[in-house]
């Protein structure tokens, strides 16, 4: 597929996004004939580095991707780290130890030099334009609003750049309508949403059940509309967009940017391609000179 972009009958242009966990996929990211990167999972770069990498480093890093990328979008998201996440990024040399009571945001804003760092090395990336910053396992409007007073205070010239925050909690799906004022766009964890919405493992959020599909659809709903009626960007990230059963119902609801892993992003394309041919059989069903003809 040469075009990233789906073109649906109705108008509708359904961008295809991929998910990046090291600097070491940006070659196979651009074979890959994507809209842009949708999440750089930055919290794996401390394995690469054997810690926290520095704010210099990480903005080497930052801007290398920016250029390769260029003119295409790149979504950094912050450090997700956690208590599971620390033990498997960390290991026995976890600097955090055991005591890690947050997660994503909540726990950067425990630990501001970390946060600081971070932000300072993403603005200096943004110089390329096409940096975004995203909020992972954003829970309240405070949280969003004590990162951009950070932003605030940080004395750099930097271009403007978009900020996002990730729905991944029921919390954050059902205050959505106001987050959106807050940000720029709106990126929607359905593995993590799932997790905590159902109380599945985390391993198994992912598995389709039809048992799941009304509830989640009205979640997605709440959030689809908040995003639309605020007219800002909305993204569903995870392997759940590849899934047969319920990629006709995101598409459905409105949801028109999709971001995956390079493993998953095959089935999506062909899931697509699929319906892209239903669809054009529908339509071609009832066409005027079709109609006419009967």
């Amino acid at each position: 597929m040469l075009d990233p972009y789906y073109h649906m009958s109705d108008g509708r242009q359904i961008a295809c996004y991929v998910n990046m966990e090291t600097e070491r996929d940006i070659d196979a990211v651009l074979q890959q004939k994507v809209a842009g990167v949708g999440i750089f999972r930055t919290e794996f770069l401390c394995v690469a580095e054997k810690g926290v990498p520095s704010m210099e480093r990480q903005a080497q890093i930052y801007t290398a991707l920016a250029e390769k990328l260029s003119p295409l979008p790149f979504v950094i998201r912050l450090f997700d780290f956690g208590a599971d996440k620390c033990d498997l990024l960390f290991g026995k040399k976890n600097p955090f130890g055991k005591k890690v009571s947050a997660r994503g945001v909540g726990f950067l804003l425990q630990h501001p030099k970390i946060l600081q760092d971070q932000l300072c090395a993403i603005m200096r990336a943004s110089s390329i334009g096409n940096v975004r910053l995203l909020l992972p396992f954003v829970s309240s409007l405070e949280d969003v609003c004590m990162v951009k007073k950070m932003i605030d205070t940080i004395k750099q010239k930097t271009k403007k750049f978009s900020l996002g925050a990730m729905i991944e909690v029921p919390a954050a799906a059902l205050m959505a309508d106001q987050l959106v004022q807050e940000v720029d766009f709106l990126s929607i964890g359905t593995n993590d949403l799932v997790h905590y919405l159902f109380g599945l493992d985390r391993n198994q959020a992912s598995a389709f059940s039809k048992d799941i599909v009304p509830s989640l659809r009205r979640v997605l709903q709440m959030v689809v509309c908040a995003a639309k009626d605020a007219k800002k960007p909305l993204i569903l990230c995870g392997e759940m967009a590849a899934h047969k059963e319920l990629l006709p119902i995101f598409l459905e609801l409105g949801i028109e940017s999709f971001s995956l892993s390079t493993a998953h992003l095959s089935a999506f394309k062909e899931r697509m391609q699929a319906l892209h041919v239903i669809e054009r059989a529908k339509s071609s069903m009832l066409s005027p000179q079709r109609v006419r003809s009967r």
